[in-house]
C-alpha cells in the first residue's frame, strides 16, 4: 500500500509489492483472521462491477471442474472493495467459502477484479483475471 498526497486518505493496493509477505490487508479485512489460515483465494471485487462477476464465474467454474479430479484448490473468499457512498449490502454467492469487505475506514483504489493467493496469509501470486491464479 501506498499513500498520494493528490488523493488524501486514498490508499493505493499494489500486490507487485506484496509477494513472499503476508498480506498487508488481513487487518483491515472482517474477514482477515479466516483467509490467514490455510490456502485461499481472495477475490477483491467491487460490487456493480461486471468483469468482476465474470471472473468470479470462470473461477468457480473451473475450481467445480477440477473438484471432480485430483486438486489442490484452495477455499475462495470474495472481499468487497467499496467506495464511498457505497451500499453495505451483501449478496450471497454460491461456490464462495467466505464473504466480506474491506473496513471502509479509508478509501481503497485497487484495479478489480484483482485475485490473490494466500497460504497462512502469506501472498504466492496474484493476478487481474481468473486464470492466472488457476495456473
Amino acid at each position: 500500500m501506498s499513500d498520494n498526497s493528490a488523493n488524501e486518505g486514498a490508499s493505493y493496493l499494489e500486490p507487485n509489492q506484496w509477494l513472499g509477505s503476508q498480506l498487508p490487508l488481513l487487518s483491515g479485512i472482517d474477514i482477515g483472521g479466516q483467509v490467514s489460515k490455510g490456502k485461499w483465494i481472495v477475490m477483491f471485487h467491487r460490487p456493480g462491477c461486471s468483469a468482476c462477476g465474470e471472473e468470479l464465474s470462470l473461477l468457480l467454474c473451473a475450481i467445480r471442474d477440477r473438484d471432480s479430479v485430483e486438486s489442490d484448490i484452495s477455499a475462495v473468499a470474495v472481499v468487497d472493495v467499496l467506495g464511498p457512498g457505497s451500499p453495505d449490502v451483501k449478496v450471497k454467492m454460491g461456490g464462495v467459502d467466505a464473504r466480506g469487505r474491506l473496513l471502509t475506514s479509508n478509501h481503497w483504489i485497487v484495479r478489480t477484479p484483482l485475485f490473490v493467493e494466500l497460504r497462512q496469509g502469506v501472498v504466492y501470486g496474484y493476478s487481474h483475471n481468473a486464470h492466472g491464479v488457476l495456473r
